[in-house]
């Protein structure tokens, strides 16, 4: 056990004198092999501060090369800005189209259209389609994904024969659809979508 003790020591001060001599000059590493200083921790000498240094100037150039992607990603963003003063009605990214969330009201208005879930889903999905055709979505084909909210749940199969009518290919988008209730302005239904733009 003592053996394995001492060798174990002695390796540990091998691996420490290897990191000293590629750290500090050799000079120093002659001083603590023949016992004349004391250990030190490794990294702090001269060439440690060198290659600090070096890190420091390479996580600068890092930091610039991120900003200006930064910069670049942002003019890469289109905006449709729609008409609410809190949020857009679209933003694109290269050819993925994220929509904000349309409800049934009637075309340049903040009304909702009348007749109760089939007419509102009917508006909405017609509100969605014109949004991701400003944001170069050519077709409802193109949509991959919607989210769905319904104010009432038991809404649930009229909304889809509508539905239905928008997305009637055998692949159809990935879909999300819950009734959480309470909806904006009283919408009975409210519908966003992750698309491919054509452009």
């Amino acid at each position: 056990t003592q053996y394995n003790i001492n060798s174990m020591a002695k390796l540990s001060y091998a691996w420490l004198l290897a990191l000293t001599v590629w750290t500090f000059e050799s000079e120093t590493a002659v001083a603590l092999l023949v016992g004349k200083r004391r250990p030190i921790i490794p990294f702090i000498g001269r060439g440690a501060i060198s290659s600090s240094a070096a890190k420091l100037q390479l996580r600068a150039s890092n930091n610039i090369h991120a900003n200006n992607d930064e910069a670049d990603d942002a003019d890469d963003i289109k905006v449709v800005q729609g008409n609410s003063p809190f949020y857009s009605a679209a933003q694109s990214f290269g050819n993925l189209v994220f929509t904000s969330g349309q409800v049934g009201f009637a075309p340049g208005t903040r009304t909702l259209v009348e007749g109760g879930i089939g007419p509102q889903t009917r508006q909405t999905l017609e509100n969605l389609k014109a949004v991701l055709e400003e944001s170069g979505v050519a077709s409802l084909d193109q949509v991959m994904k919607t989210t769905c909210y319904l104010e009432d749940i038991a809404d649930y199969d009229a909304f889809n024969q509508v539905y239905l009518e928008y997305f009637s290919k055998e692949v159809k988008p990935a879909r999300v659809c819950f009734g959480p209730g309470g909806l904006p302005l009283g919408a009975l239904v409210e519908i966003d979508a992750i698309a491919v733009s054509s452009s």
